[in-house]
């Protein structure tokens, strides 16, 4: 992070995190409190030795990172990571997909990750996911900039993406059409195509969601590009987790503290992620050397349905691919 980005920081979180002079103590600096928690954030080291590095007491680090991180999660959150709010600034992401690779209507890319957790005192078994560690989940979607324009983390990593998504306010705001404007729509191979969002085999094709075709032994051509496409634009949203957990190696490695600091950290990560988008801060490749995605594993959801209009929607797109 540059030093007019921290600057600004600071100053954003100053009015929130400021503590005054006692008679007895000498208050610590707003900027050495950010300091302290974007050095925990991005490695992780341990209470301590961040400690030794400021001069302060471990248990006072714990204490500022929480702090730090309740405003980043409670305040600052809506300002950096919101749906697109007008018309202009949906087809301003409609066309930042397709220029990607040309799949048409697309406002956002969906996908769930898995954090690391220690396993818990109670109902362990429940955050044990496919690859065999415990873990919560968190579900981002992404817009064409790699930024969150919606997250929703604390879920048991067992549980299906599907169900998870099905149960967050996301899927309420995408039914609503909330940021999805019917007046967007666009006849493609004779069918009226709305706003979309893409998502991977895991979700439920539907009148706004795109998914790619199943059935991989017995795909057509025009499928398989269909696939492809929609593949190329949909990885806007595992390079987003990339260079969220490349900047932010806390939630990379196995954090040591309960679910709800845990979802706490997570959130506060990703306002700090868009906010460095936003001010234009480089992202280093070489950050990426190490860092595990853990992208939700999961087989098609067994409870789907065939929405017939969405079904149509995905064969014309599929036929303006080619």
């Amino acid at each position: 992070m540059s030093k007019d980005s921290f600057e600004y920081l600071c100053a954003e979180l100053s009015p929130h995190i400021a503590k005054h002079n006692t008679t007895f103590r000498k208050a610590i600096a707003v900027r050495h409190r950010v300091a302290i928690t974007l050095y925990w954030l991005a490695d992780s080291a341990r209470y301590r030795t961040i400690g030794n590095l400021f001069g302060v007491g471990k248990s006072t680090v714990c204490t500022i990172v929480k702090q730090v991180c309740e405003v980043l999660a409670g305040i600052l959150l809506p300002r950096f990571i919101f749906f697109p709010q007008n018309q202009q600034e949906v087809q301003d992401q409609i066309d930042g997909f397709r220029d990607r690779a040309g799949f048409p209507q697309v406002v956002a890319a969906l996908d769930g990750c898995h954090v690391p957790i220690i396993a818990l005192l109670q109902s362990p078994e429940d955050y044990v996911n496919r690859k065999g560690f415990h873990a919560v989940t968190m579900q981002g979607l992404v817009d064409s900039n790699y930024r969150f324009v919606d997250i929703f983390v604390g879920w048991p990593a067992k549980v299906h993406d599907a169900r998870v998504f099905k149960n967050s306010p996301l899927f309420c705001h995408c039914c609503a059409r909330t940021f999805l404007p019917l007046q967007l729509s666009r006849v493609i191979s004779g069918v009226r195509v709305p706003p979309l969002i893409v998502g991977d085999s895991a979700y439920a094709l539907s009148d706004w969601l795109m998914k790619p075709y199943t059935d991989n032994g017995n795909l057509t051509p025009e499928q398989v590009n269909f696939n492809k496409i929609l593949s190329m634009t949909r990885v806007v949203v595992e390079n987003a987790y990339g260079r969220l957990k490349g900047r932010f190696r806390s939630i990379a490695k196995r954090l040591d503290l309960n679910v709800e600091t845990v979802c706490l950290v997570i959130a506060a990560c990703c306002v700090l992620h868009n906010f460095c988008e936003v001010m234009g801060e480089d992202f280093n490749e070489e950050w990426l050397q190490g860092v595990q995605l853990h992208l939700g594993v999961f087989p098609v959801d067994p409870n789907q349905g065939q929405n017939r209009n969405a079904v149509a929607i995905r064969e014309a797109i599929k036929t303006s691919l080619l």
